[in-house]
């Protein structure tokens, strides 16, 4: 044996050693207190955002996409199943196993949002009755909304393709 390893009767005395001081200085740091930057974080309500989709279905998406971008400018963080999960490759609407897979999951989705959000303008699908009914026994607040006349008009009258 070497003299260090008899000297400490162990061969890990030396290590065992530099590993507890270097424990005893990480304690030591946890101990002291740093100023601690405040955040300022913008409280974020999560709405679930309810309009029609099937039937018209260009003019639904544009006018999905403007309920969307309402609840942006009102500073709510939107999310609508009906546009998101629709799109290509993610779900077809069209087959009725896949519809009920997306009205599900945009449900169990809406069970983390604060609020829903009903758009009226074009009236109240069967999908959205779903939403409505969902808010309903879940107690989660409703609010119905329409959209500026204007902004109405410039759905309708856009006969332009949907870009993705």
């Amino acid at each position: 044996m070497k003299k260090k390893e008899k000297e400490n009767g162990d061969p890990t005395g030396p290590l065992y050693r530099e590993i507890a001081k270097g424990l005893d200085r990480i304690a030591r740091m946890k101990k002291q207190t740093y100023p601690q930057k405040e955040k300022k974080v913008e409280e974020k309500i999560l709405v679930l955002v309810e309009s029609p989709y099937a039937g018209g279905k260009a003019k639904n998406i544009r006018y999905a996409r403007a309920c969307i971008n309402d609840c942006l400018k009102r500073g709510e963080c939107p999310f609508a199943s009906h546009i998101f999960y629709t799109q290509t490759g993610i779900l077809d609407d069209d087959i009725p196993e896949e519809r009920e897979l997306g009205i599900k999951s945009g449900l169990a989705w809406g069970e983390k949002a604060d609020k829903t959000i009903v758009y009226t303008d074009f009236g109240i699908s069967s999908g959205m009755k779903l939403g409505i009914e969902a808010a309903e026994e879940a107690h989660r607040p409703i609010e119905y909304r329409t959209l500026a006349k204007d902004k109405l008009q410039e759905i309708i009258n856009n006969k332009k393709p949907i870009r993705f």
